[in-house]
């Protein structure tokens, strides 16, 4: 017994499939226009195929801050059965990057800055950064810093330029 309208079955035609993932807009932005996709089953690893991009969604969604992207497998395993989970895996160039927690980051002539503390003087200084991508309670830093400054985590609303400052719970 179904109620009216209910869906009580879906017809799939057999053949090649598409891999759907929801994958972070950044990582969408900076990839390559057609990457080859290793799409690996998740149940048993051994089972692969290669995937080429479809279809990518022009909006994100709101609810996980993703873009949907479709990968159609051409010559499916049969291993790879319809509706099976899957990961799917892209080669990218690395690329340095300084992550910090987001209260690091302030504004500074309306762009995107840290404040950076000076070893010798401990005065604080607004340094103009830009950001690679922004994650859940992180920001990606792609230019700016250097390794081994240090950069105020917490209480950065309060600060203006040239104050001293002292460092407090964590190591230097």
């Amino acid at each position: 017994m179904v109620q009216a309208a209910q869906t009580a079955f879906t017809i799939a035609e057999d053949g090649d499939r598409d891999a759907v993932f929801n994958v972070q807009e950044t990582l969408v932005a900076r990839t390559p226009a057609s990457p080859a996709v290793t799409i690996t089953l998740l149940s048993d690893p051994q089972v692969r195929a290669t995937g080429k991009v479809r279809e990518i969604s022009p909006a994100v969604d709101p609810a996980s801050g993703s873009i949907r992207v479709k990968v159609a497998i051409p010559d499916t395993p049969p291993g790879m059965p319809l509706g099976a989970a899957v990961i799917g895996s892209v080669g990218a160039k690395p690329a340095k990057a300084i992550l910090l927690p987001w209260q690091a980051l302030t504004s500074s002539a309306g762009k995107p800055a840290v404040w950076v503390v000076d070893t010798a003087t401990k005065a604080v200084t607004a340094t103009p950064v830009e950001v690679l991508a922004y994650d859940s309670g992180t920001v990606v830093i792609a230019k700016g810093l250097d390794v081994g400054q240090s950069v105020v985590t917490a209480g950065g609303q309060l600060l203006s330029p040239g104050q001293t400052v002292e460092t407090a719970g964590a190591a230097q």
